[in-house]
């Protein structure tokens, strides 16, 4: 009796440590994240899972309305939502997502169309 008991000891431990590393604080941000979609109110800026920043200017219940530029607006679903900022002013937290523009390389070409794609090797083995 007691020899089968420490013999599943390991394992109830291995599931104790298990609960305390992974689980318990995999519930925790959920909690958080899910009170932050809770707390979204028009004109916060958020960031959405894929990327896209902007402000909100329609809550629905699963659905919300983003405003990304002036006259573009997305619908979302509000569990895209990662990261909100309430006062949306935009504390810089996000600002490393905005759009920079690339340098102009004077290039007036595709770059891709301008490769030469033509094949040097003959195709015959040499069996010298």
């Amino acid at each position: 009796m007691q020899s089968s008991l420490m013999s599943m000891l390991p394992l109830v431990l291995m599931f104790v440590v298990l609960y305390f590393v992974m689980i318990r604080p995999q519930m925790k941000k959920q909690k958080e994240h899910r009170s932050m979609i809770e707390a979204l109110a028009k004109g916060d800026e958020v960031v959405t899972a894929g990327g896209v920043l902007g402000k909100v200017s329609k809550l629905g219940d699963t659905y919300l309305g983003l405003k990304v530029a002036n006259g573009v607006e997305v619908q979302i679903q509000r569990s895209a939502v990662v990261h909100s900022d309430r006062s949306g002013s935009g504390d810089g937290r996000a600002a490393a997502i905005k759009v920079q523009p690339l340098p102009r390389t004077g290039q007036t070409t595709n770059p891709v169309a301008a490769v030469d794609h033509s094949c040097t090797s003959t195709g015959v083995l040499d069996e010298n």
